[in-house]
């Protein structure tokens, strides 16, 4: 039995997972280019 609803709710919830490793991503990138930054001065 498949039901709609609850695919649904799977898919938000793998969406969510996704924003969250983006974010997280990015802010790993921001610390690297500010230590990139910071050892050119």
């Amino acid at each position: 039995m498949n039901n709609p609803s609850t695919e649904k709710e799977k898919l938000k919830q793998q969406i969510q997972n996704n924003k969250l490793k983006i974010k997280q991503k990015a802010k790993g990138i921001e610390k690297a280019i500010k230590a990139n930054s910071a050892q050119k001065r």
